[in-house]
């Protein structure tokens, strides 16, 4: 029984890595990307939208908010990266929690405290902490980017 648990433990182990060997690395028609471009300037600029076409020497992107197109040179194109998603907001935890502790304890302090002066720290505590939880939980989560390799090598 012991070396199937075992067997089994190793394949869960591995799964995630199998897994992310299965994602391909072509481009798909309508699929949202990001595309650097070298400047003339010796700068990079950065373009993002979905593939509206696409051809072995130029990449045609679609601007969001049906604004247009714009055909981008192969020979320009520094780099091609898919839309991954983006970051789980569970990854905030470590940065929250915290601070949501430290609230607790500030406010089961402060009733019990008779001190005017320490219930004033405490409530300016309390407000910065709420600031902090506040932002924190209402700026967006970034975009994750994976470099596509393949239409770029051909």
């Amino acid at each position: 029984m012991r070396p199937t648990r075992i067997l089994a433990a190793a394949a869960l182990s591995v799964l995630p890595v199998v897994a992310a060997a299965q994602v391909s690395d072509t481009l798909q028609l309508g699929e949202r990307v990001r595309v650097r471009v070298a400047s003339t300037r010796g700068t990079t600029d950065v373009f993002t939208g979905n593939i509206a076409s696409i051809s072995p020497d130029t990449l045609v992107l679609a601007i969001p908010g049906g604004k247009g197109t714009i055909i981008l040179p192969r020979a320009s194109i520094n780099e091609v990266a898919k839309s991954d998603g983006y970051v789980s907001r569970w990854v905030r935890l470590p940065i929250i929690a915290p601070l949501v502790v430290s609230s607790a304890m500030i406010t089961s302090t402060l009733t019990r405290s008779s001190s005017r002066d320490f219930q004033t720290r405490g409530t300016l505590i309390l407000g910065l902490n709420a600031a902090l939880i506040t932002r924190y939980l209402s700026h967006p989560s970034p975009e994750r980017w994976r470099p596509v390799e393949s239409w770029l090598n051909r």
